[in-house]
């Protein structure tokens, strides 16, 4: 799997395109491009709990 496909899969983990966009404030366009071209570098890191989470390993039990 490519890493835009698992930029577009943690979008649609978190509802999607319009509800992403919604959370961070940000235009749905802006969001629907992400799926195509990936999250930016710079985004990840202004929303980590969000973005960043398949790359925060988990504790383990």
């Amino acid at each position: 799997m490519s890493s835009i496909q698992k930029d577009a899969e943690l979008i649609d983990k978190h509802g999607g395109a319009t509800a992403l966009a919604q959370t961070l404030g940000y235009n749905v366009q802006r969001v629907q491009n992400w799926k195509i071209r990936g999250i930016p570098a710079k985004e990840r890191f202004k929303h980590p709990e969000l973005l960043l989470v398949d790359f925060i390993p988990t504790p383990k039990k």
